[in-house]
This record gives structure tokens, C-alpha cells and sequence, in this order.
């Protein structure tokens, strides 16, 4: 049901999103416990009903956006962004929280707020492969490639779309001379997928501006299915879509 919840999750922020509280509710569980920052907590589709209209009546163009969804067996990690205006105070706000919502017979039971990824993902139990694959991506976006090489494998593989390479050498060079076309570029995981055999998909969208135009270079997104051993990436392949890449690790979309 790992999936399932997923698309859940998904489901229900968006219809949040356009302020149909009945419909997001109805991923919740009848009896469903939902923590928000200091406030008590909402028992009850009602009351957290309730919690997302008072919410949204307290701020002037809000913004909620799903950044990253992370499967975790019968939890799900979500990043979600706020942005906003205190509509009284008039106070700018752009936070990151990161939701972990327990699931149950495909409705959520329980949702809790962490103020880092690291600290949703260890209350989770999320495995250690979908720990790692997180981790490099966020050294990549951090740190640059040489950080995102520490984390594979001496022998890795990875079929890109537009071509193949093996070794942290080859590697190196081959992501050094794609991310030499841009300034700036970003690398967005937005679903890390654990298939439970030591293979993580991800599902990533990346964007950036173009060196030698100075043209913004509209997202694309793609998929992953990255295998790895003893805590390394050693072999990533490419896929188009996001169905794709399920389809080939076995997994419905």
C-alpha cells in the first residue's frame, strides 16, 4: 500500500490547495489525529476541517506547495512549503516544514510536524537506502557534484537518457560538463520511492538558465531507479516518466 499512500498524500494537498477541505478530508481517517506547530492537536475530520479554514482566513495570499513526497512504507515524509502574508500583521512568511503522515487502510491516521527532513525520516524508520539517496541529493544541491560522488559506489553505472558512463571519473566528468552549460541549474527531488529491495526511485525536476543565451530553460522532469550497495549508489537508470521507472522495478503508477 506504500504507493497508494503516496498518491494519497498527494491527493489530499491538493485539494487543500483549492479549498475543497471536503475532498481533502476524505484521506483522512474518521478519527485521525493532526498536529500542527504549537496548537493542540485536531482529533477528527471536523476539527482539522476547521484548523485549514481558520489557517487560511489568518493569511493573505497563501501559497502551500508539495516540494517532495518520500515513501515509507506506511508512512509518507512530506516537505511543504508555506508562503504568505499575516493578513493582520502583514508579515512575509516562507517556511519548510516537513509533514510525517502514518497511514492506515489507505486513509491517514496521523500527521506530525518536523522541522528538518532528518528528523521526519528517522521517526519514520525510513530505510537506509532511501536515507542515502536523500542525503546525496541534498549534498548535490548543496555542495555540487564532487559532495554527490562521495555517495556512489567505485564501479557505479548509470544509463543516462542521453547517454552511459561507469566510475566516479567518468561520472564526474560527465555531470561537470552538463551542469558547465547552465547558471544557475537545480536538481529537485520530488518523490523518493523505496521499492524495498535496495532500490530507491526518484522522480526529479530540474531547471536552470543557460549559460551562452542567458534563457531560462523550462523544468523537466524525469525518473530514476538507483540501486544501491553497502550504503553506495552503484548503478542509476534513466527514465522519461515516473511510470516508467515504477513499471520497471514492478511497481504500479
Amino acid at each position: 500500500m506504500s504507493r497508494e499512500n503516496v498518491e494519497a498524500a498527494r491527493r489530499c494537498i491538493e485539494a487543500y490547495v483549492r479549498g475543497d477541505y471536503t475532498a481533502a478530508a476524505a484521506f483522512l481517517a474518521p478519527d485521525v489525529t493532526w498536529e500542527t506547530g504549537q496548537e493542540l492537536p485536531a482529533r477528527g475530520r471536523a476539527e482539522v476541517r476547521e484548523v485549514w479554514k481558520r489557517w487560511d482566513s489568518e493569511w493573505d495570499e497563501l501559497e502551500t506547495v508539495a516540494e517532495e513526497l518520500i515513501d515509507a512504507g506506511d508512512q509518507v515524509v512530506v516537505a511543504v512549503r508555506y508562503r504568505g502574508r499575516g493578513r493582520l500583521s502583514g508579515v512575509e512568511v516562507d517556511d519548510l516544514i516537513f509533514e510525517l503522515q502514518t497511514f492506515h487502510d489507505g486513509l491517514c491516521v496521523r500527521k506530525v510536524e518536523f522541522k528538518t527532513r532528518a528528523e521526519a525520516l528517522e521517526a519514520a524508520g525510513a530505510s537506509d537506502s532511501v536515507k542515502v539517496v536523500r542525503e546525496a541529493y541534498d549534498a548535490l544541491a548543496n555542495q555540487g557534484v564532487e559532495a554527490f560522488a562521495a555517495y556512489w559506489a567505485d564501479d557505479i553505472e548509470w544509463h543516462a537518457i542521453g547517454g552511459r558512463w561507469r566510475g566516479i571519473d567518468a561520472g564526474r566528468a560527465y555531470l561537470d560538463a552538463w551542469l558547465d552549460l547552465f547558471d544557475p541549474f537545480t536538481t529537485e527531488p520530488l518523490e523518493v520511492i523505496d521499492t524495498g529491495d535496495d532500490r530507491v526511485v526518484v522522480y526529479l525536476r530540474y531547471s536552470g538558465r543557460a549559460k551562452g543565451s542567458g534563457l531560462e530553460v523550462p523544468p523537466e522532469y524525469f525518473a530514476i531507479v538507483t540501486e544501491l550497495r553497502d550504503g553506495r549508489m552503484v548503478r542509476a537508470r534513466e527514465y522519461e516518466t515516473r511510470e516508467q521507472a515504477l513499471e520497471a522495478v514492478g511497481m504500479s503508477a
